[in-house]
């Protein structure tokens, strides 16, 4: 089966019908060769333009002052989907924030390797939860659309429901599910390799490189070692010490204890994707004002720039 990729990721099956939607007037057509470099340009601009297509084969990249940035938005996540593996009394995570007092702004967060842990986490998530789980996030490429695409598509166009549902509910990788999550993100199972002989079955798992290590880490229980961080209102992640808090200190520091749970977790998920004052916009978001009118029919397409809260 052949496809059309439109410029902004739309996929649709090759036909007359959907080539006459186009209405091209230009018959202009170019044989592209993409290698590793195309292909990589392509994934970046895909995250911030529209037309991604556009700016790589026909060089029509924006001038620098122009580009396209992702602005803060309205956090709207996707309650129906909520992993079974997450109940109420999910590990709660303790953080003291030190709060610039005129601004209301925070300055930065003394935490333990529990709360970097779940930074760290954020890394290892796919691209494709971001979508499905915040919908209503106003990033300006063409990724969110390319999502809702394969959602839409027909299910004759994959090899399998499985193939479709792989890409439209992504999981983490085996080994990277923390046994003490906030998120809830399922993990993949771990193929493994049977070999049937006439009277018994000897079940055999694939090793991957990490066996060849000398020292076995145990996976599920975090990403660093136990010690006192201090996390950023930027999410700048350094070992604590009196030097780097003494330069962020001011006579109108004031101090506050917080607990982070699934819902600030998410929170803290989708500011660190649009914010640079993650920490201020999940802890500490400014009050609307009672006169202001809050949409609540946000498309994802809005450019309209808000707080994340």
């Amino acid at each position: 089966m052949r496809f059309m990729i439109y410029d902004e990721f739309q996929v649709k099956p090759v036909s007359t019908e959907n080539f006459l939607e186009l209405k091209i007037k230009d018959d202009r057509w170019r044989t592209e060769n993409i290698g590793k470099d195309k292909v990589l340009k392509l994934m970046v601009r895909s995250l911030v333009s529209q037309t991604p297509f556009s700016d790589i084969f026909m060089n029509n990249l924006p001038d620098s002052n122009t580009s396209s940035t992702i602005c803060p938005g309205k956090y709207k996540p996707r309650r129906a989907g909520q992993s079974q593996n997450v109940t109420d009394n999910a590990t709660r995570i303790s953080l003291k924030l030190f709060i610039d007092r005129p601004n209301e702004r925070v300055l930065y967060a003394e935490a333990g390797e529990d709360f970097v842990d779940l930074l760290c986490s954020f890394l290892t998530i796919p691209l494709g939860y971001f979508f499905k789980e915040f919908p209503h996030l106003p990033f300006k490429g063409s990724m969110g659309k390319l999502y809702k695409n394969i959602q839409d598509l027909d299910d004759n166009s994959f090899k399998s429901k499985e193939m479709k549902e792989t890409l439209v509910n992504p999981k983490l990788a085996p080994g990277l599910a923390q046994r003490n999550q906030l998120i809830g993100l399922e993990e993949a199972s771990n193929l493994s390799f049977k070999t049937l002989c006439s009277n018994f079955e000897i079940k055999r798992t694939e090793l991957g490189s990490s066996s060849n290590h000398q020292e076995e880490v145990e996976t599920g229980r975090g990403f660093v070692k136990p010690t006192k961080f201090m996390v950023e209102n930027n999410l700048s992640v350094t070992h604590f010490s009196l030097e780097s808090a003494r330069k962020l200190m001011n006579e109108n520091i004031k101090q506050d204890e917080v607990i982070v749970d699934r819902d600030k977790a998410l929170h803290l998920l989708a500011a660190s994707l649009v914010s640079k004052s993650a920490l201020t916009n999940v802890f500490k978001p400014k009050k609307q004002k009672p006169t202001q009118v809050i949409r609540e029919d946000v498309d994802e397409d809005d450019d309209e720039c808000c707080c994340c809260c």
